[in-house]
C-alpha cells in the first residue's frame, strides 16, 4: 500500500480538476482534450510509479510483488 501513496495525491488532483470542468460546463470532449496531460500530472505520476518499482528492486534485488 505504501507503493499507491505517492501518487494517491496527484491521482485525487486530478480528479479533482476533472470535477471542476464539468461543473464549468465542458463537454466530454473537450475534457478528453485537456487530458492530453498538458500540465505533465501523468507523466508525473508514471514517473514515481517507475522510480518505487526501481526502489523496491534495488532493496529486494528482484522486482517487487
Amino acid at each position: 500500500m505504501t507503493a499507491i501513496a505517492p501518487i494517491v495525491g496527484p491521482a485525487l488532483e486530478l480528479v479533482s480538476q476533472i470535477l471542476k470542468w464539468v461543473d464549468q460546463g465542458l463537454s466530454t470532449e473537450e475534457i478528453q482534450a485537456r487530458l492530453a496531460d498538458p500540465s505533465g500530472v501523468g507523466k508525473d505520476m508514471i514517473e514515481r510509479i517507475l522510480e518505487r518499482r526501481q526502489i523496491g528492486r534495488d532493496l529486494l534485488g528482484r522486482d517487487p510483488r
